[in-house]
């Protein structure tokens, strides 16, 4: 399960013309993952609140396109169900892991990967 999570994981990165610097790394388990009628891909890894990280249909304000959203789904899912650990990375200074939006968009998520 771990190398089908690392390949989606590489997938998702090379999606990507350019990887930015972290502001700012949250690490743990996936304690939620949903997708809601409109696409928008909702997560919690860690402590974190529930947030919207992209969506699978339209990009929108998200850094995410949304074909990258659907391989991250499925890397975030790939981790819940193996019970592995992530790290999500959010390109925004002015966030903590614990000030993400609640059951909002968080646009600057841009980087999803195992940390094991």
């Amino acid at each position: 399960m771990n190398k089908i999570f690392n390949a989606v994981v590489m997938l998702v990165l090379l999606s990507f013309s350019q990887i930015n610097y972290a502001a700012v790394r949250c690490n743990g388990s996936v304690s939620y993952l949903g997708i809601d009628s409109t696409g928008r891909v909702f997560v919690s890894v860690g402590t974190t609140p529930i947030h919207a990280i992209c969506n699978v249909e339209v990009q929108g304000t998200f850094t995410i396109p949304p074909k990258t959203c659907s391989l991250a789904y499925a890397a975030l899912l790939s981790a819940r169900a193996s019970l592995t650990t992530v790290a999500t990375y959010y390109n925004n200074a002015t966030l903590t892991c614990a000030t993400l939006p609640i059951q909002g968009d968080a646009p600057s998520a841009y980087y999803v990967s195992p940390t094991e």
